[in-house]
């Protein structure tokens, strides 16, 4: 598994893991996470100082059929995996600290 979260964030967050951060990731079904506008996620980023992470886990759809597989039936602990994976990068690179993230 590579890590594949994306991440938004103010330009001047800093990397000490004091950001609150919400991560989210969906692997199922085929079904991609497209970028998308949310104003409560710039309130997150802009006023609050907060870290908006996707993580594209195995199951969806973004990287093609094999990716999907890998996360389906007998699989689909992947799912779980590349979440955790996600959320352990993100502190280990001082995006954010286990106090400070919030799941989704």
């Amino acid at each position: 598994y590579q890590r594949r979260v994306h991440g938004v964030s103010s330009k001047d967050t800093p990397r000490d893991g004091s950001n609150p951060t919400l991560l989210y990731g969906y692997g199922g079904f085929n079904i991609s996470i497209p970028p998308s506008f949310s104003v409560s996620r710039v309130v997150l980023c802009q006023h609050l100082g907060g870290i908006l992470a996707v993580a594209n886990i195995r199951g969806g759809g973004e990287y093609g059929e094999t990716w999907h597989k890998a996360g389906s039936l007998a699989h689909k602990q992947n799912v779980f995996d590349d979440f955790q994976a996600a959320a352990e990068y993100l502190i280990a690179h001082k995006y954010t600290s286990p106090a400070k993230l919030a799941i989704n």
